[in-house]
């Protein structure tokens, strides 16, 4: 037991922070995030003695908060409002204090993922705000290397649209999403 939870305490560091990321920008609340994200290290220390290395443990760990996350949206029957003010820590550890113009596009960014297909959002979450590889986009979604790629185009193409109908997007735009990237 003593080597699980020793295993345990190196995904924990390794992890937390980008799961909790993760979990945060779906359940929109930092308690119910803080909640989930728990469970999830509880199901992965008891699923720990079974992990086969076929995977990475990033994937295996997404693979659980992205299975505890629809469990969580399964139990609650009325999705939460974003709070536009705690998402930019949130998701790109942007400085608060620092530049508004960057706390600006991400609020603008994240308004215009809340209006995507879940599949769309979900894609655009691992792939472009995670980091992730399309292979690990792929394991954890259950999908194929092509259905990730169909689907980042796709999603790509529609928020592109989202954001260059209004005007005040544009701008976002120019900062990388356009084109697949991060924006920084």
């Amino acid at each position: 037991m003593q080597k699980l939870t020793g295993r345990l305490e190196i995904l924990y560091h390794d992890h937390f922070k980008e799961i909790y990321r993760y979990v945060y920008y779906h359940v929109h609340n930092p308690s119910e995030a803080e909640d989930v994200t728990q469970d999830i290290f509880v199901k992965a220390l008891q699923g720990l003695s079974t992990f086969e290395d076929r995977a990475s443990a990033r994937t295996w760990m997404f693979t659980i908060a992205r299975r505890a996350v629809v469990d969580w949206s399964r139990r609650a029957k009325v999705r939460k409002v974003v709070n536009v003010d705690d998402v930019p820590e949130i998701i790109a550890d942007i400085d608060l204090e620092g530049d508004f113009e960057e706390r600006e596009r991400t609020g603008i960014l994240v308004q215009a993922l809340r209006h995507l297909p879940d599949t769309y959002r979900e894609v655009i979450v691992l792939r472009i705000i995670q980091g992730m590889s399309i292979d690990e986009v792929s394991q954890i979604l259950d999908w194929s290397q092509s259905k990730v790629k169909v689907t980042l185009h796709r999603s790509l193409k529609k928020l592109r649209k989202d954001l260059t109908e209004n005007r005040s997007f544009i701008h976002y735009i120019e900062g990388g999403v356009a084109d697949g990237r991060k924006a920084k």
